[in-house]
């Protein structure tokens, strides 16, 4: 049900993007002495207006409202890519920085980045967040990222799973280690398999 008081102010906001995100790069550049400095904070800037356009969507009549969770997701899948660019300690700081900024929206928007994103270490990504955050309702999600035809991802997923806990799982990643080929990705099955069995 769409909320048309609440539906000015969302409108506004997008309104407002191009001003902020040239706000944002001006501040980026002048405050910052290096590179990796100004691209993280125009990453957080930009993942912040994202979420918004997210939220958007949910308040707006279509297909005004498709369009913007659609250019949002968009938007939102460049910016994971380009956060794998980023020095290590960046990277870590942008995945806090993310999980701040999405609020509700977060494991919606990771979880549409794991099963529909583009680009493979965007998936990656997607699935490495969800476990780091422990987030209950991927499992379903990740478990079916255990089949994917991507070696990384199905190591992530399972690594993943082995953070959040949930033992219904066992079985899958004992065929995971059973069937798979790549010696890397069977050991951080083997390892999630063992957690599991401990904290049971």
């Amino acid at each position: 049900m769409v909320s048309y008081l609440k539906m000015p102010t969302y409108v506004a906001s997008i309104l407002i993007l191009p001003f902020c995100i040239v706000s944002g790069i001006v501040a980026s550049g002048y405050y910052s002495k290096t590179f990796s400095a100004r691209a993280f904070g125009l990453i957080c800037l930009l993942s912040g207006l994202t979420f918004e356009g997210l939220e958007a969507s949910d308040y707006l009549v279509a297909p005004l409202g498709s369009i913007v969770y659609t250019l949002s997701i968009t938007i939102g899948i460049g910016l994971f890519s380009l956060s794998l660019l980023l020095p290590v300690t960046m990277r870590l700081l942008y995945t806090n920085a993310f999980w701040r900024l999405a609020g509700v929206q977060r494991v919606r928007w990771l979880l549409h980045l794991l099963n529909h994103g583009s680009f493979l270490f965007a998936r990656w990504q997607a699935a490495t967040m969800l476990g780091r955050f422990r987030v209950y309702s991927a499992v379903p999600q990740l478990t079916e990222a255990l089949l994917d035809t991507d070696t990384r991802l199905r190591a992530a997923a399972a690594q993943s799973l082995g953070l959040i806990g949930d033992t219904s799982v066992t079985a899958m990643l004992e065929r995971m280690i059973a069937d798979e080929n790549e010696a890397s990705a069977r050991e951080i099955a083997t390892q999630a398999l063992r957690k599991l069995q401990t904290s049971s």
